[in-house]
Parts: C-alpha cells; structure tokens; sequence
C-alpha cells in the first residue's frame, strides 16, 4: 500500500493541534510495538511546531521474561537517541491478578494506566499519550457487540478522556504499517499479539478480516464511525440521567442505594444509565451488559425481597423498597503515596494544573499533618462552599469512581485536602494570608 509519508506526517500535525498546547509537558506510553513507536517518531518529529516537552514511559509487568527486558531495553535506546527522558515501572502482575482474583490481562491493564497516572502525577505532566488507533477501535466495538454492551461500551475508546489523548484513532493499521515501513522504523514485536487465547487476538487475525473480505470492504469504518456515534448518544443520555440519578440514588457507607419506587418511572434508556453510573461509580471491572441490566431491572421490578446477586465485585441486593449496592474488592496496584510539604513566596505556574499539587494557608493548620485513607462519615467544606458536604456525597455528585476515592490529608482538627480533588475552604490563600504552604503528593 503505497502512502505519501509527508502527507500522513501533515494529517497528524493538524490532528494533534487539536490536543496540545504550546508548553504541554507531554508523556508518551511506549511498549517498544509498532504503534507506540510511530506515535513516538511522529510526536518527536513535531514537538517544536507544537511547542511541547516530551517524555516516555514505559510499563514492565514482567511477564514474557527475556523478551519484556528486551523491550524495555529498546524503548530506554530509542528515548536515548531522541534526547528524550524515559520513565520505566515494574510490576510483578501475576501476583497483583493472584491477589486481587483478576486475569493477567486484567491486572495488567489496570496497573499500566496506573502506573501511567503515577509518572505523570510525579513529574508534572499535563497530557498522557498513547497509541490506539482506528482499527483498534473497530475491534473494541466489534469485541463490545459480541460480549454485549449498551451504548457507553459501542463508544470505544476516547480520543480524549482526562489526561489521556490518542491522536492516532483517525488513523488505521495499514497506514501506520506502511509509514514505518516507507520510515524504515526499527520497533519490537509482543508475540502475546498472536496467542489466540485471547478473545481480542482472534477478532484482528479472523474475524475482521473475514468481514472485509466477505462482506463488506468498509467494515472497519463503519464501526469506527458507529463509536463516534454512540459517544455522542451516550453523553446525551448522561446529560439527561443527571437529574433522576439524584433523585434515585442515595449513598451511605460507600454502598448506593436505589429507590424502586421512584426507579421504575423512568423509561429503558435512562434506568440503563442510571444502573450503569451506580456500576461505575462502584468500580466496576467490566462494564454494565443489557443481560446485566435486566436480571438487575428484573430485581428491581419482579424478584422478591432479600434477593441478591453478583456481577464481577458488584454485588446488587434487594432490601424491600430499595436495591442495595456494594463494591466487594478492588484491584491492589496503587502503593501509599508521600506528601512534600515546603514554604513558598507565591503560587508558582503548575497552581490549578496539575491535580497533585496544591498551595493552602499554613497558618490554618492545626497541629502536624497525616495522610490516610478517606472513610465513610468524613465530611469537609469544598473550596468555594461555605457548609460541610459529606466527602460520600462530594464524590458521587462530582462523579469520581472509588478507584480514584483514595487518600486525604489531614491536620488534628479536620480534612485539608481530599488529594487529587479539592481542599477545604477554611485553607484557602486569602488577602490575610502570610504564609503559603506548597503541598505535594507522590
């Protein structure tokens, strides 16, 4: 398939515009694979037109021995040729899956976007990149179809959601393929890519192919457009379950409760919606299927009382008027942060940018500061309210998942800070404010 490579370079430049602005520090995910390293060169060939400082990380799971130490190798070599600085993590993923009764795959997934957070939280960067692109796209949505999903799964993957951008997803395999060959790009080779044990594997080396060839030449499109499509479906829906989610819903002791009553007004669309942020906000592993769905409409509407059933760490009971749910184990990746603490003259640039770190009043704090985990009944006054908020409440109603419902800073009387989220009012720098504090965790 001949390209022309100027051309492909000019389409990525306008595409990546769209994400970056002049300064971003920006980290690239690299594996050392075919995708991650034109993401790289193509980043690399641009950064002074976009005008962004580039970094690299790369996560070693330990998992394919010689041939995982290969590829860190290689992604360390390619960041020296570059200039550019490489974060490596490892993590020994068998054990975390062993731990926390997850597949490997799981666990890996998990642990890379984890570690991903981590490097960037530590080292101020704005942007995290990585290198999905347009036929993985197609095979999310055809893997989603096949396992059931409704129409936040027909979504696919995001071109941008939180930190993370993938300004690859308007490109698909075969044109990266021929750019790093027309490129003469040396990259890795995961041969997990080829173990049809994997549901994934099967659906690029089979199905989609057969569809192609079989049926329709467009299939790939298609199914990337139908994601474009179903994102902005869904975030309609979102839009439009706000306000019953609220008035549904209550949260107590971590666990969220579903009045029935007031549940079964609604129609299909929005008790799916409405089911399916309860599952996210309790950290479900996979997403809400419609089989799911009904068994929990059916419980809701039909089973008897005290009824009660399980989807992955959810559990869904029925307690009289009311369904009951309760996040039973999360995933063991992240370890206990630390929390630098210095004395500055001013807020320096990174103040509102980067989510861990913040500037309080020191002379607000009472007594030494502690670290610990968040705890249901914990209650603050969220900067810019002027009345306490249960930290519950404040995380549901800003629609923050539990994986992400960590740790809080506090002094001997209150809640300084609800890391990466808010600190209390009573912390704020003022115009009397005469010592700032620089609070940072890592």
């Amino acid at each position: 398939m001949a390209l022309n490579q100027t051309s492909i370079e000019r389409r990525f430049l306008l595409i990546a515009k769209k994400y970056f602005s002049p300064g971003d520090r920006v980290l690239v995910a690299a594996s050392g694979g075919m995708d991650s390293t034109a993401l790289l060169f193509l980043l690399h060939l641009w950064r002074t037109k976009l005008g962004i400082q580039l970094a690299i990380a790369h996560v070693h799971h330990g998992l394919r021995g010689r041939s995982s130490d290969k590829d860190a190798a290689f992604v360390q070599a390619l960041g020296k040729k570059m200039g550019i600085s490489v974060f490596t993590e490892f993590a020994d993923v068998k054990k975390l899956a062993k731990e926390a009764k997850l597949s490997i795959e799981e666990t890996a997934r998990e642990l890379r976007y984890a570690r991903l957070l981590k490097i960037a939280g530590e080292n101020n960067f704005v942007k995290i990149v990585t290198a999905h692109h347009r036929s993985d796209q197609a095979e999310t949505v055809l893997m989603r179809l096949l396992m059931g999903t409704g129409w936040q799964g027909l979504s696919g993957i995001r071109k941008m959601r939180g930190p993370y951008v993938r300004p690859l997803l308007e490109f698909t395999r075969r044109e990266i393929e021929a750019y790093v060959h027309e490129k003469n790009i040396h990259y890795v080779q995961d041969e997990t890519n080829s173990d049809s044990r994997f549901l994934r594997n099967r659906i690029r080396k089979e199905l989609m192919p057969l569809l192609v060839s079989a049926y329709n030449p467009q299939a790939e499109s298609h199914l990337a457009h139908l994601a474009a499509i179903a994102e902005a479906t869904h975030a309609w829906i979102e839009n439009a379950t706000d306000r019953p989610f609220h008035k549904v819903c209550t949260v107590s002791d971590g666990k969220i409760g579903l009045a029935i009553k007031t549940y079964k007004k609604y129609l299909l669309p929005i008790r799916f919606s409405i089911v399916g942020r309860i599952f996210e906000q309790q950290g479900a592993r996979e997403g809400l299927s419609y089989k799911g769905f009904e068994q929990i409409d059916n419980l809701a509407l039909v089973s008897p009382s005290r009824k009660r059933i399980t989807f992955g760490n959810i559990e869904c009971r029925k307690e009289y008027e009311y369904l009951i749910f309760t996040a039973l184990h999360s995933v063991p990746v992240l370890q206990r942060p630390r929390v630098l603490k210095s004395y500055v003259d001013q807020v320096d640039k990174q103040f509102g940018k980067n989510p861990y770190i913040e500037f309080i009043d020191a002379d607000a704090i009472h007594g030494s500061l502690k670290l610990r985990i968040w705890k249901p009944g914990d209650r603050f006054i969220p900067l810019g309210m002027n009345t306490e908020k249960k930290l519950s409440d404040f995380f549901t109603d800003k629609k923050i998942p539990p994986s992400q419902r960590t740790w809080i800073l506090c002094d001997k009387k209150r809640i300084v800070w609800v890391c990466g989220h808010r600190i209390d009012h009573r912390y704020k720098i003022g115009a009397r404010t005469k010592r700032i504090m620089r609070l940072e965790i890592r």
